[in-house]
């Protein structure tokens, strides 16, 4: 059931396609060779160039988001609020143990680091993008403490929040006046 899509990718973008059963991720994914035969440059699903896989190949591989999708929406969804990994196991309908080797496996990361990671790329978006202050987008991203929203920021960034929102606005008043 997909309908109307438009979106455009820049050079060095990755566009991620999520969503639950029969939302038409597979479809959107089959289509992608048709939607490209690319003037210049090239399309990856997978980190394999579209180029290089066969029909069979690009219908079936929908990688991790047929496992994972709905953890991902889930995480997406609900970011502001207190995650557990019992819930996360919970949403993927495996037990804790064996969801948190899959996930690892197939994502590269623990799901509460992919969370934490998740939870920082919002709040960079909020900080270069929001009037919010720091500590409306700590909660707003779902950490318990400014405290610890600004220890998990500086570890994953190298540079505080406040810095990064000094330096995101600095940038864009300068490209304001050359434009």
């Amino acid at each position: 059931a997909i309908s109307d899509i438009s979106f455009s990718i820049k050079k060095g973008q990755t566009v991620g396609i999520i969503g639950g059963t029969g939302s038409g991720k597979s479809t959107l994914i089959n289509l992608i060779p048709a939607f490209y035969a690319p003037s210049c440059g090239s399309v990856f699903i997978n980190g394999k160039n579209t180029a290089l896989y066969n029909k069979n190949e690009l219908t079936d591989s929908d990688g991790y988001s047929r496992s994972f999708a709905s953890v991902l929406s889930y995480m997406d969804f609900n970011i502001a609020k207190e995650i557990s990994l019992q819930d996360l196991a919970d949403t993927a309908h495996m037990e804790k143990i064996y969801f948190l080797k899959r996930f690892k496996t197939e994502l590269g990361a623990t799901p509460m680091s992919y969370l934490r990671r998740l939870r920082i790329n919002k709040a960079k978006k909020l900080l270069a993008n929001s009037d919010m202050n720091i500590t409306q987008i700590s909660s707003a991203v779902g950490f318990q403490t400014i405290h610890h929203f600004t220890s998990v920021f500086k570890k994953i960034v190298g540079k505080t929040p406040t810095v990064y929102k000094a330096e995101k606005k600095k940038r864009t008043k300068s490209q304001k006046l050359y434009h």
